[in-house]
């Protein structure tokens, strides 16, 4: 069994779906899993894998639920929401809003993605506060609605140290090696 919070549930709901850019619809499989370094989220889209770890010493067990759990058991309370797997391959959330004991049952999910889910790298950098403001400026050049191309994406070179972003229209290329700082060089292309 599983235990989590209903709060927890709905940051994990927010985190997936901004990582992720779920915008509308269902979400991806998630894989919970326990043990003695604390609870592990995962999930992975086409483009995106994003896991959420909160640390502690929980009892082993993992299991993979649909991602419409979250939206069905958050709330902004710290009550518990129990996940326990059954024999017939389904799992049974617990929770109880105010007196009344709520229950909802759920397939048992299992995605062959989340094998080859990338792990941690060898050594870690720190990247500079201005990283941030970058990346913001940079997601804001994109097109969340592109059909053609690369235009909902950006690019990061690390060793070069560049951070490159477009909708098609306008381009933003940030560096991070001139001068050491991140400047913005916006280039208007003709339409």
């Amino acid at each position: 069994m599983i235990t989590i919070t209903r709060r927890l549930a709905g940051k994990l709901r927010v985190v997936f779906r901004k990582a992720l850019n779920i915008t509308r619809g269902t979400g991806p499989a998630l894989h919970f899993a326990t043990g003695p370094d604390g609870i592990r989220v995962r999930a992975r889209c086409a483009d995106a894998a994003v896991e959420y770890h909160v640390p502690g010493k929980l009892p082993q067990d993992e299991m993979c639920v649909p991602f419409e759990l979250l939206s069905d058991v958050e709330a902004r309370k710290d009550d518990p929401v129990q996940l326990e797997k059954q024999d017939d391959g389904r799992v049974v959330s617990g929770w109880r809003d105010g007196n009344v004991p709520q229950m909802v049952q759920y397939d048992l999910v299992t995605p062959s993605d989340l094998d080859d889910f990338p792990g941690l790298p060898e050594q870690f950098t720190e990247n500079p506060p201005r990283l941030l403001t970058a990346l913001h400026d940079a997601m804001l050049t994109t097109d969340p609605d592109a059909v053609r191309y690369a235009t909902d994406h950006i690019q990061v070179r690390g060793k070069s140290g560049t951070l490159t972003a477009t909708d098609g229209r306008q381009m933003l290329i940030s560096n991070s090696r001139r001068e050491g700082d991140f400047r913005q060089q916006p280039s208007q292309r003709g339409r």
